[in-house]
């Protein structure tokens, strides 16, 4: 049992890893295929982590991280699943969001604003206190019709598309990206 947590979970955070996050995304896509409601994904980056590791070191980064993930964990919904890629990415996966797509992406920006509003506290970083600001790429789906790899990739457009403009925002992917 020690050893299937191990291996589904990241060690810093305790989050749910890549491999797990997967698995839970491409569960979520079944059962909206089944129910017609939509799944949301936010692809969560960091915006200058490295600038926080260089100056501070990696202790303080890590300390970072895992303040990050807690918060995160906190803000989202019993039926949410936040996650850790690696380095500063997160994934959260927002299941059993409503039917009508419009509806769905309203739901998935209150989300969104909810981690925005988690990281508006500064974090005791390496015996300094420090802000941090995300850029977040959001995109909703409904059913299996595209893979995992796709729809995360898509979250991942969008999150690019929220730091080149500006950074410490969200941005919905739309295929024009």
């Amino acid at each position: 049992e020690h050893l299937a947590h191990v291996a589904l979970h990241d060690g810093l955070t305790n989050l749910p890893n890549r491999s797990l996050i997967t698995d839970r995304i491409a569960a979520a896509q079944k059962r909206s295929e089944r129910s017609g409601n939509h799944v949301g994904i936010l692809f969560i980056d960091l915006d200058k982590f490295k600038d926080i590791n260089d100056s501070f070191g990696h202790d303080a980064g890590d300390q970072l991280l895992s303040e990050v993930a807690d918060r995160f964990r906190g803000a989202l919904r019993p039926s949410d699943t936040a996650a850790r890629l690696g380095g500063d990415e997160f994934v959260v996966l927002c299941d059993e969001m409503p039917s009508d797509e419009s509806e769905a992406t309203l739901e998935l920006e209150r989300v969104a604003d909810r981690l925005h509003q988690t990281l508006e506290a500064s974090v005791a970083c390496g015996g300094t206190e420090v802000y941090v600001t995300a850029s977040i790429g959001m995109n909703v789906v409904r059913g299996s019709g595209q893979s995992v790899r796709t729809t995360l990739g898509n979250a991942d457009i969008a999150m690019y598309r929220a730091k080149a403009r500006g950074r410490s925002r969200s941005e919905p992917y739309d295929s024009a990206i």
